[in-house]
């Protein structure tokens, strides 16, 4: 009997650490929406999130009923029920997820820099996440429905554009450790010119710029807006392992 309850450590062991790395290698739902995900899953995720955006337009495009265009053609063209009967159901549907898949990449980005300036983080958090959820409405809501759709449009560009300069000024912050690196960082401020210029143009563009078929904005403006606002979100793992390793 004494041998059949005894066990030997070093079996106990491997298997005691086997379960470690299970429970390691396994993000918990809970984790995955507050943006606490293991850094082994950011880039996964924000790539996937990124990539589904892309399928969904190429596919949008492809069967838009003419031939499609970023130079007369604005974003929510391929949402359109009117002027694209075949794509815009998937697309649409594309974009309400996307938009909330945008929440945890916030926060994830929130909790990675909210050490420097806690206050401006927080309101980085409630500007981005209120800019995710009007990016979500923008594909609930098409443009065939008039007013509203550019209204929910508005505060997702608005939202985007300050929530951007929101992080430039908390990494920019001398109580970041990684500062000296991001000040002497040329492609950092050739981005950060290139997301300011976009940005401008597209809200200048949403206010002012109307054709006789009332286009509210200028389609290549609005397409260089969202090309930033991509990359803008795709860097945060590669901003935050510069922060991270300059703290040690």
């Amino acid at each position: 009997m004494a041998q059949i309850l005894t066990h030997d450590p070093k079996i106990i062991q491997p298997e005691l650490n086997r379960e470690e790395i299970q429970i390691e290698i396994k993000p918990s739902f809970p984790a995955l929406i507050t943006g606490r995900w293991d850094h082994k899953y950011e880039k996964f995720y924000i790539w996937s999130v990124f990539l589904s955006l892309v399928v969904i337009s190429v596919f949008a495009q492809l069967v838009f009923p003419t031939k499609f265009s970023w130079i007369t053609k604005t974003i929510s063209d391929q949402g359109s029920f009117v002027a694209n009967p075949s794509g815009h159901l998937l697309w649409r549907i594309g974009v309400i997820i996307n938009g909330i898949a945008h929440i945890p990449h916030i926060l994830y980005i929130k909790n990675h820099i909210g050490f420097i300036h806690p206050k401006l983080a927080n309101l980085f958090g409630v500007v981005g996440i209120s800019s995710a959820v009007g990016f979500s409405l923008v594909g609930l809501i098409s443009m065939d429905y008039g007013p509203i759709h550019y209204v929910f449009a508005l505060i997702a560009f608005v939202g985007y554009y300050f929530a951007g300069n929101f992080t430039f000024l908390i990494i920019n912050r001398k109580s970041n450790p990684a500062y000296v690196k991001f000040k002497k960082s040329g492609l950092l401020k050739l981005f950060y010119l290139f997301f300011n210029v976009s940005g401008l143009g597209c809200l200048f563009s949403f206010l002012f710029y109307e054709t006789p078929t009332n286009q509210r904005i200028y389609p290549p403006v609005e397409w260089a807006f969202l090309i930033a606002i991509c990359i803008w979100l795709l860097i945060w793992p590669r901003m935050i392992k510069t922060i991270n390793s300059a703290k040690k």
